[in-house]
Parts: C-alpha cells; sequence; structure tokens
C-alpha cells in the first residue's frame, strides 16, 4: 500500500502553495481538494457499497465554483479526459462492494500509474476537522498542518466565494454545502446586496477553524503531525522544505528545491497587523482573535447597524439544514462543544 498524507489548515493558509510544491517532486502527487472523502465518510462511514453508486456519489460532491471536485482534482494531477474514463470504467467494472477510503487508494494507485509518482497526498484543509476518523481507519497517514497570521489569512478568505457561503450559512465547515453549491452561487449578488460580508467575521472564522483542526491533530501521533509556519516557509525556504522532506521520507532533491523558489514569493507574507493586540503562539492567537473581533465588532455597533441581519438567514434554505441533519452534525459549529457525531462502522 503507497504511503499517503493529507494537507490541512484554516484554508487561504497557504495550502495551495504547498501542493503546488510538493507536485513538483519526482516521487509525490498531491490532488488538490478530490474531497469526496469527508461527506463520503459523514453519509457512508466505513460500509462498503456498490463500487458504481459510491463513484457516483463521488462525482455528485461540488467545489465551490460548482464544478465535481473529483474531475478538477484529476485534471489538476494531470489526468487528461480520456485518463479519466478509463479510471471511473474500471471502477464500474470492478462488481464489488468497496467503501469511501478503498475508492480513494483505486484512485490515487491508478493516477500514480499514470503520472509515474510513487507517494500520494490529498489536499484538503477541511480533512482536518476528520483526522481522527482518517487515522483510525488509515493507522500511518501523515498530516501536514499549514498555518497564517490570522488576519492575513481573514482578509483572503473575505475575497473568496467558498468562505462567504460558510459565514452566510452559518457553518464553519463545506462538507454539508459541498451537495448543494448552487444555493448560495445562484443568489450571490442578492446576497452581498442584502449582508455586509465583514473582516470581523472572517478572523471569528479562522479562530474557530484552527482551534478545532489543532483539537482534532491533537488527537493524533505527535509522530503524524507536522505543524507548519506559512510566515516561515516564506522567511525560512530552504530549512522549512528540508524539514518537510524529512517528515514525509523523501529524497532531497537539489533540482526540485530550486523549483520551489521560484514559486515562493516573499511579499506574500503580508503585514502581521495583529500582533500588538495578540499572542505570538498560533493556539493562544486563535483564542484571542475569537475575544478581540467581537470586542470590536461590539465598540463598532455602538455607532452604526453595520452588522444588523435578516433573521434566521443562515437557515433559510431548507435543503442545507436538512444534509446537515443527515449527515449527523448540526448546522453551526460555531461553539466548540458542537460536533459532529463519529460516523458508525
Amino acid at each position: 500500500m503507497a504511503a499517503k498524507f493529507f494537507i490541512v489548515g484554516t484554508g487561504r493558509s497557504g495550502t495551495d502553495l504547498l501542493t503546488r510544491i510538493l507536485n513538483l517532486h519526482p516521487d509525490v502527487l498531491v490532488f488538490n481538494e478530490s474531497f469526496f472523502l469527508l461527506p463520503g465518510l459523514c453519509r457512508y462511514g466505513v460500509r462498503k457499497i456498490n463500487a458504481n453508486e459510491l463513484l457516483n456519489f463521488a462525482l455528485s460532491v461540488f467545489h465551490h465554483d460548482g464544478q465535481s471536485t473529483l474531475q478538477k482534482a484529476l485534471h489538476f494531477a494531470g489526468l487528461n479526459l480520456q485518463n479519466q474514463e478509463n479510471l471511473f470504467n474500471k471502477i464500474k467494472n470492478l462488481n464489488i462492494d468497496i467503501n469511501i477510503f478503498e475508492l480513494l487508494e483505486i484512485i490515487a494507485s491508478f493516477s500514480m500509474d499514470i503520472i509515474g509518482k510513487s507517494l500520494w497526498g490529498e489536499k484538503t484543509p477541511d480533512a482536518g476537522y476528520y483526522a481522527k476518523e482518517i487515522g483510525d481507519y488509515w493507522k500511518n497517514t501523515l498530516f501536514i498542518n499549514i498555518y497564517r497570521d490570522g488576519y492575513n489569512t481573514a482578509l483572503s478568505m473575505k475575497n473568496h466565494d467558498g468562505f462567504k457561503a460558510n459565514i452566510y450559512y452559518n457553518n464553519d465547515e463545506w462538507v454539508p454545502l459541498s451537495l448543494f453549491p448552487n444555493n448560495f452561487f445562484s443568489q450571490k449578488e442578492g446576497i452581498e446586496n442584502q449582508i455586509k460580508f465583514e473582516i470581523f467575521d472572517f478572523l471569528e472564522l479562522w479562530g474557530r477553524r484552527f482551534l478545532f483542526i489543532e483539537e482534532q491533530l491533537n488527537k493524533l501521533s505527535e509522530k503524524q503531525v507536522l505543524n507548519i509556519s506559512f510566515e516561515n516557509l516564506l522567511s525560512n525556504s530552504n530549512e522549512e522544505l528540508i524539514r518537510l522532506c524529512s517528515f514525509l521520507h523523501l529524497p532531497v532533491n537539489q533540482k526540485w528545491l530550486n523549483e520551489s523558489f521560484s514559486l515562493i514569493d516573499p511579499s506574500k507574507k503580508g503585514n502581521l497587523f495583529i500582533d500588538d493586540i495578540l499572542t505570538k503562539e498560533p493556539f493562544n492567537k486563535a483564542f484571542s482573535a475569537i475575544e478581540a473581533s467581537k470586542h470590536m465588532k461590539n465598540l463598532k455597533n455602538k455607532n452604526e447597524n453595520f452588522f444588523e441581519r435578516k433573521n434566521n438567514h443562515q437557515l433559510k434554505n431548507p435543503e442545507i439544514g436538512f444534509i446537515a441533519r443527515k449527515f449527523r452534525f448540526p448546522c453551526s459549529i460555531n461553539q466548540q462543544k458542537c460536533r459532529k457525531q463519529k460516523f458508525q462502522s
């Protein structure tokens, strides 16, 4: 069985950069958010069902732009349409029952044979929410958690439609939204006229996502988790990339290092605007970000009604609420004590 790893994080924290860097390595193939594993876990757990039915489910999971996450990931990995058709036909002709983990492994094995790689990984930031479940099934799975200064992450989230949908539906993870992406985006213009998305919303979203993912990763062995600071990756690239290779048991390839350096732009580091308010440690910073954001929001509310929103706008689409209930976790996880129930085996 080929080794595997997941790139996780809050999103808008450098996961794309890390994916591009690792895909340059001659031994590594990273899927860019095939994503279907997560809603598959929520719907089916590790139960085995017909391979063709499971494939159809995987193809029905959508990216925030409305496209199939699996087909986008395969295209990103270098599989052309003919390769993809051959892969889908292979799965359809299996005539056996498989679980969602086995489906991902079949796809990864086929893709590695086509591309000529020996190690595969999956970049899905939200996989951090399911790290314990994934680690329970794949015992030696590795997780790379890349985090970034919260204010700069929030600024990036504020310009991203997927995270706007998270705020609008009051749901911190993408899983329940991934089956109905057009509910938000077909109404996007009207929604943005109705609601003012503020930096405070996204700063709190970053803090909640950071803390929850770290909580899940802390349930794993220390040997399974590598934490990388986006800012350190930009300013100490050579050291961080060597540390990454050591974690993944990869040879340090000088050509790969040189190609990776060409992707890294230190100017993307941004300004650490809130360092004077928050502590340096990211875990404490996340707690502080939530409290500081609420404090600043309260001050703003004393002077204007910028944050007034129509009641219950998050839940006005019944399909989103239904799929959240069907997947056995609440439609809002803003309070950390709320957690989806462990999937049933």
